[in-house]
């Protein structure tokens, strides 16, 4: 078997076999591989080969008891391949400077003798990891394992610079043999000075021969182990049905019949060619598939293949963790650009594989390494049931999501990866995301690592459906993933109607926040986002759970992004004062601005010297939480006629408000009422009478007229609200209507909400309309002064800014 990218003809003239067939009459093939290439992982040029033996047993009536394979590089690789796949058909093997790089499988059906070759220099299959993989052949063959070593071989020649290793013998009396050139490179050596590679084969492999007497039996369907999974399925009838075929032939006779046992029971019967079994109903459990062929003369031989069928009825979840380093598991494939590995593989050292990992902390102990050697796109890949795997995951009617853990593994900057659900056998894609993990968990503790990334697809089938699950890198060279685990789970009936409502509920805090951030400083592109978004979903609905699932998200991640933008605006909130009454040191007067009623008399400020009536009040005794307040009273009791309001159209004084948004507060509390009475106060446009804002509340306390009366301190009162246009306004308050019911009201502040700094979404390339200087307590001033103080703009789109300034 010739080398990748080379023929039968470079081989021929590289091994010269014909030299030593020429003498000791025996037959050579030199076969040409596909694309100067050989299948090492599937079952192409296993077929292949095994037409060769039958063409050549037909043609030239060949000893099929001593049959023989070597191959060099590539074809060293295929020899291995064929030690798992037919040593029931090649008596010896012989590889020479090649051997499976992807990692060890020992799974031969019989102890096997071989004999490798190869140089230590070799760059192309290095020497390094050989004599770990032969070991494992030792080990499969029960070999002794202290070997003898003859340094120089052979031993006549004291400048040879090959040496033997030498184990035996073994089980069936078969023996391994490495030969090892020093110095040499990837070449099939042919050195008089050393060794004859092609001389010393031989005579190793013309000491072994099969016995063909008794019948030969291999699985040809399936091909070793296989996994299924099937989800919500009758326990007892896991999967509709299986399929066996087997090949069976005997040397020395006919087949009579081929039997099928699962254990010890007996399946099926066939005396037919092709011998196949179609398993129906087949329940869940591991099982141990064999076949057993009985020849005309009474004599059997038998092949295992073992079929595990998962099928979780109770929870309805399938989860796969992956627990043995250097490893593949059953019914997944792996391709890295370069080399396609399919399940129960083992002894992996390097590439796709399941591997361990080391340092703390990390979420997940073993996990699915994958790489894109290429970086071509879908080269790296992993597939769970996929139709060149072994085995697949079948899910019956219903809703079902899919999580996967994943994180890179020593990608600097990330790699994004992508999961797919996928049916078969027309291959449609019924779920796809595409994800960046969030840490990159590297070989080292120097990597970051925040934990994996658990990510959630849906999907719904109505009818039973054969799946296949893919992961793929990013396509970019060296691009991997490492997947930590998978859980495929059934979702109960009212699945979609939890999502259906978990929507409602995302799209109800969504127009919440819009709402929240309405006024125009917070426009912005997160404020537009939101705003589309919830244009889009306003009638929208689904009866697919993935598509609720991917509307929840983008609710959820632009309601996040305008919240904090919003949040980072009002971090540069600011007030400043635009009315403020404490009514302080002014007792028996009515300030300028001021209108009051009782039902009697009408009261408009200023006024000083009054004894009774509305006016303000300074209290004695203590506890007070306010020295002064401003007394209203109802003699009569009629609606609105105990009132105290300031910017009325009766006074000289308006209250004049530019758009923007405020913040209102005072404190109220009862005078002198044997029991409690409502205060209302409000703030209204004195124009149109309207009410902007307006808050009723029964007092907690009522002051009294000496401390006898009990205070539990006054109703602070807060509000806000937001004016869209400049308004001329009028602050009012009043008393129950109940005669001789009575309002203090105290502490009055209105006050204007700015920003310290412009948000950087806010155009404020319009015109000042409006310039105002302020010192730090708010206090108007007349323009810029000495020292440090504030300025207020207002521009013509109705944007607002506040500067600080220091003047010298």
């Amino acid at each position: 078997m010739h080398g990748m990218n080379q023929d039968a003809a470079y081989q021929q003239g590289q091994a010269k076999w014909e030299l030593v067939a020429d003498t000791a009459n025996f037959v050579v093939v030199y076969p040409n591989g596909i694309s100067n290439s050989w299948d090492i992982s599937g079952t192409r040029d296993i077929d292949f080969v095994l037409t060769i033996i039958d063409t050549m047993a037909n043609r030239y009536d060949i000893d099929r008891n001593r049959v023989y394979l070597s191959g060099f590089s590539m074809g060293g690789m295929f020899t291995y391949h064929a030690m798992n796949r037919i040593a029931d058909k090649i008596a010896a093997f012989g590889p020479v400077s090649g051997y499976p790089l992807g990692g060890a499988n020992y799974t031969s059906s019989r102890p096997v003798p071989i004999i490798h070759v190869h140089g230590d220099a070799d760059d192309v299959v290095t020497y390094t990891n050989l004599p770990n993989y032969i070991q494992g052949w030792v080990t499969r063959n029960n070999c002794p394992t202290t070997p003898v070593i003859t340094k120089p071989y052979p031993s006549h020649l004291p400048n040879s610079v090959a040496t033997k290793t030498y184990w035996g013998p073994g089980d069936a009396g078969v023996e391994v043999v490495l030969m090892t050139i020093g110095g040499k490179g990837h070449w099939h050596s042919m050195d008089p000075a050393s060794i004859l590679t092609s001389v010393e084969i031989w005579n190793f492999c013309k000491k072994f021969a099969l016995d063909l007497s008794e019948p030969v039996v291999s699985f040809s369907k399936p091909v070793g182990e296989t996994s299924y999974v099937v989800m919500g399925a009758d326990p007892q009838a896991a999967i509709e049905s299986l399929t066996f075929e087997v090949r069976a032939t005997d040397p020395d006779g006919h087949i009579d019949s081929v039997v099928f046992f699962n254990g010890n029971t007996l399946l099926y019967k066939t005396a037919t060619a092709p011998y196949t079994f179609r398993w129906e109903n087949v329940p869940a459990g591991n099982h141990q598939i064999r076949a057993m062929a009985i020849d005309n003369e009474g004599k059997t031989g038998s092949a295992t293949v073992t079929v595990k069928v998962e099928a979780p009825q109770t929870a309805h979840t399938f989860s796969q963790a992956f627990t043995a380093a250097g490893t593949l598991p059953a019914g997944w494939m792996t391709y890295d650009g370069a080399e396609t590995r399919t399940g129960f593989q083992s002894g992996l050292s390097s590439g796709c594989r399941v591997f361990q990992l080391t340092g703390n902390p990390r979420d997940f102990n073993f996990g699915l390494y994958v790489r894109n050697t290429s970086g071509e796109p879908k080269a790296g890949r992993a597939i769970l049931g996929g139709t060149t795997s072994t085995g697949y995951v079948m899910v019956n009617p219903g809703i079902y999501t899919l999580k996967v853990s994943c994180a890179n593994w020593n990608m600097p900057t990330g790699g994004n990866v992508t999961c797919q659900v996928r049916s078969l056998p027309a291959d449609s894609t019924m779920a796809s995301l595409t994800f960046l993990p969030t840490s990159n968990i590297g070989n080292t503790m120097s990597n970051p690592f925040s934990g994996s990334s658990q990510q959630t697809l849906w999907f719904q089938v109505t009818q039973p459906t054969r799946l296949s699950i893919h992961l793929y890198t990013q396509d970019t060279p060296w691009a991997d993933f490492v997947l930590g685990s998978l859980i495929l789970t059934k979702e109960t009936e009212n699945a979609l109607t939890e999502s259906r409502a978990q929507f409602a509920t995302t799209y109800g805090q969504a127009q919440s926040a819009l709402s929240a951030a309405s006024d125009p400083m917070y426009a912005g592109a997160q404020y537009s986002a939101l705003s589309a978004l919830i244009t889009e979903y306003k009638q929208w609905q689904s009866d697919n759970i993935s598509a609720y699932e991917t509307a929840i998200n983008r609710l959820k991640t632009a309601t996040n992004d305008l919240m904090e933008h919003k949040a980072a605006i009002d971090a540069t909130e600011t007030e400043i004062t635009i009315f403020a009454s404490l009514f302080t040191g002014n007792a028996g007067t009515l300030p300028k601005g001021w209108e009051t009623y009782d039902g009697s008399t009408s009261r408009i400020g200023p006024l000083t010297g009054l004894g009774q009536g509305c006016r303000i009040l300074h209290f004695t005794g203590s506890p007070r939480d306010f020295d002064d307040g401003l007394y209203v009273r109802n003699i009569n009791g009629n609606a609105n006629e105990g009132f105290a309001k300031f910017g009325s159209t009766a006074t000289d004084t308006v209250l004049t408000l530019k758009k923007g948004k405020y913040r209102l507060s005072y404190r109220v509390c009862n005078w002198n009422m044997s029991g409690f009475g409502a205060i209302r106060g409000r703030l209204i446009n004195r124009t149109t009478g309207s009410v902007i804002v307006e808050k009723t509340v029964t007092p907690t306390c009522n002051i009294g007229n000496s401390p006898g009366n009990a205070f539990t301190g006054s109703s602070l009162i807060d509000l806000s609200f937001q004016l869209d246009a400049d308004t001329p306004g009028s602050l009012e308050f009043f008393t129950a209507d109940a005669g001789w019911a009575d309002a203090i009201v105290s502490d009055i502040s209105l006050r204007q909400v700015v920003y310290t700094t412009l948000p950087k979404n806010l155009d404020v390339s319009s015109k000042p309309v409006n310039i105002t200087y302020y010192d730090l307590r708010g206090m108007k001033l007349k323009g810029p002064v000495r020292g440090l103080y504030l300025v207020r703009t207002i521009y013509d789109n109705g944007k607002v800014t506040l500067e600080k300034i220091v003047a010298n």
